[in-house]
């Protein structure tokens, strides 16, 4: 009941109007609550979350964010991936590994697009859409369910990390960005200005899931 009453009072439940239900029994929304979960500290600094972002490309196709952090220290990207299993891959593959062990101990391996190359593409529209000069920071999120076998991030400025982690992070990113990079009203405007691509309607959602 506390955790119920605590979920309606916050600003994931306000932005999506997802029920509780729904987000506990969906693995996906789960995993972005759970982000919102380790973060929502922050809303006292006047940060801001907007969740599942569909930032429209040039040719009428549009690019999903699934964590917004609007932040005086700059533009937190997160990439929410609620997976289990052991996770391989690098920043140069244009597809990563899941493999989780089945009841009769065979492997089952599964390949996802490399979520660095997925939010460098969410990070590169968002600057078109909202045109300011900022921070933009990359931040892969897996559950901590999950193992990171073998994954190889060196060359990119993508922070790929387990839930638990998250928290420190970012409150390392923050400490080490020496200056302000947005005021209390440029947040609140970018908030205001990205908020109704967070309000996408079933159909636009189901023809983006077709599309890609």
């Amino acid at each position: 009941i506390v955790r119920g009453t605590s979920f309606y009072k916050s600003s994931y439940f306000n932005i999506t109007g997802n029920s509780y239900f729904s987000t506990l029994t969906d693995i996906g929304k789960h995993g972005e609550y759970l982000t919102y979960e380790a973060l929502k500290h922050l809303e006292t600094d006047n940060c801001k979350f907007l969740f599942n972002v569909y930032i429209p490309k040039p040719n009428g196709a549009s690019t999903e964010i699934d964590v917004l952090l609007i932040t005086p220290k700059g533009i937190f990207v997160l990439e929410s991936k609620n997976y289990s299993g052991w996770i391989f891959g690098n920043e140069h593959q244009m597809y990563w590994t899941q493999t989780l062990i089945s009841k009769n101990s065979r492997a089952i391996k599964n390949s996802f697009y490399n979520p660095i190359k997925q939010n460098s593409t969410h990070i590169k529209y968002l600057k078109k859409e909202i045109n300011v000069n900022t921070l933009f920071h990359s931040i892969i999120v897996f559950s901590r369910r999950c193992t990171l076998k073998k994954l190889s991030v060196g060359e990119t400025d993508a922070i790929v990390i387990k839930r638990p982690q998250l928290k420190k992070i970012v409150t390392s990113v923050m400490d080490s960005v020496g200056v302000i990079c947005l005021s209390d009203a440029e947040i609140q405007e970018i908030f205001d200005h990205l908020y109704s691509y967070s309000q996408t309607s079933d159909e636009d959602k189901a023809l983006h899931v077709l599309r890609i």
